[in-house]
């Protein structure tokens, strides 16, 4: 495990910290980190690695894991709510300690191939407001992941920048991703991640993470194709304040070439959904085609 990526993360969050008092939070903690891989990871050595350098490279106040564990103990919780970063949960342990904000992520592999060039993405949740306030993608490897999702994010950032795009909300959240695709290569969560990270990090809307809507999202009716229904979006998003939602689906074509090799196209189409408009898509957008050529 490179832990010089602790070092990325902790710079990270030291670029942040202004900005991030100016929000009121001084004092964070630790969450879970979950591991959707193969790789060995010793999770306590690395949430005490990264705690030591946020002591020691921020004037934040770090409240020690072993604090956190302890307190987790004496609410009773139900161990299902470690997995995620609930906001009702997260406020009951905070107070405990008087804690802002929680650190909380996950390891994936490639999330458009599966292979074993695992990606660490954290996130911070201001457990008063339920919003994200910074996130930060780190590559466990020496070569940073160049696939067709890393290009779709930056293609949806990118349109969501533009002025004339219309968009008039402020609180959104994207809450799913749909791999249409027949072969299933996708991990849903991991491109879900990687999109919230890059809208953190380059936008100025209030994201409501997808784990802080896990509950939530059982409340809502499925389409027959497994879509969420966009009626019931809008209902169960207004009464959170959550102006948008964003989701989007992989779609993939195959054709067989000479050589035993087959090419996969593969194209996101992202959607926004205005809550207080729900026939009206403020942005629908087809990105991040690519094709891979492997053998068979």
């Amino acid at each position: 495990m490179p832990f010089k990526t602790t070092d990325v993360i902790s710079s990270s969050i030291k670029d942040a910290e202004n900005r991030l008092k100016e929000r009121g939070i001084n004092r964070i903690a630790l969450w879970n980190i979950s591991n959707n891989t193969e790789l060995k990871l010793n999770k306590p050595l690395l949430i005490d690695k990264l705690t030591a350098n946020l002591v020691a490279k921020t004037g934040l106040t770090v409240i020690d894991r072993g604090n956190i564990e302890e307190l987790y103990k004496e609410k009773g919780l139900a161990e299902k709510y470690y997995l995620w970063v609930d906001q009702e949960t997260a406020s009951r342990l905070g107070k405990g300690y008087g804690i802002n904000a929680f650190i909380y992520g996950a390891i994936y592999e490639n999330p458009i191939l599966h292979k074993k060039n695992p990606s660490l993405i954290l996130k911070m949740v201001d457990i008063e407001k339920g919003i994200l306030v910074w996130a930060k993608e780190v590559p466990l490897t020496e070569d940073y992941l160049e696939t067709g999702v890393d290009r779709a994010v930056l293609d949806l950032v990118n349109n969501l920048k533009k002025t004339e795009s219309g968009l008039d909300v402020k609180r959104v959240s994207l809450l799913q991703f749909v791999d249409e695709t027949t072969e299933k290569r996708i991990d849903d969560r991991a491109v879900v991640d990687k999109m919230i990270t890059k809208m953190v990090e380059e936008l100025s809307l209030e994201m409501v993470d997808r784990e802080s809507l896990e509950a939530f999202k059982g409340e809502i009716q499925l389409t027959e194709e497994g879509v969420l229904n966009k009626q019931t979006m809008a209902k169960k998003g207004e009464s959170r304040g959550i102006e948008a939602f964003i989701y989007g689906k992989l779609t993939q074509s195959s054709e067989e070439l000479e050589k035993n090799q087959v090419a996969y196209r593969t194209r996101l189409l992202v959607s926004l959904i205005d809550v207080g408009s729900v026939a009206t898509v403020a942005m629908e957008k087809g990105v991040g085609e690519k094709i891979i050529t492997e053998d068979i």
